[in-house]
């Protein structure tokens, strides 16, 4: 009888596990010193990946740091030379979620753009997983 109480906390912690394993957030900003409509993000969680869909489809794959019930945190990390370039891309992007104040923040640092290092503020909408 034992085990199967314990059988059954362990069931549920992995279920509350879950919930915060397969959210999607909806974030909006509009670019620093743009004039323009707000850009929209997705962020979609899945275990420790986050993949980063921007308004025209491209996605990219942050590590999440840290994902609980105060906030979510995610970095990518680049060192790659594309097959057309010379030089290399060096660089880290993040992005930070307050998951009280639906508050975030995303910055991205590379060596071949001297523009980047500007820090993003926007609000998200969270989509809890079905």
């Amino acid at each position: 009888m034992r085990s199967r109480w314990l059988l059954g906390g362990m069931l549920i912690c992995v279920l509350a596990q879950g919930a915060l394993a397969d959210d999607q957030w909806v974030c909006s900003f509009t670019p620093a010193g743009m004039q323009r409509e707000p850009t929209l993000i997705t962020y979609n969680v899945s275990g420790h990946d986050l993949t980063r869909v921007g308004s025209t489809g491209e996605a990219s794959h942050f590590q999440i740091l840290e994902n609980d019930e105060f906030g979510l945190v995610g970095v990518l990390l680049t060192s790659t030379r594309q097959p057309n370039q010379t030089a290399q891309t060096i660089g880290l992007s993040t992005i930070v979620i307050d998951k009280k104040t639906k508050d975030f923040w995303q910055t991205a640092i590379l060596n071949t753009q001297p523009h980047d290092g500007k820090v993003e503020h926007g609000v998200c909408v969270l989509h809890k997983a079905s």
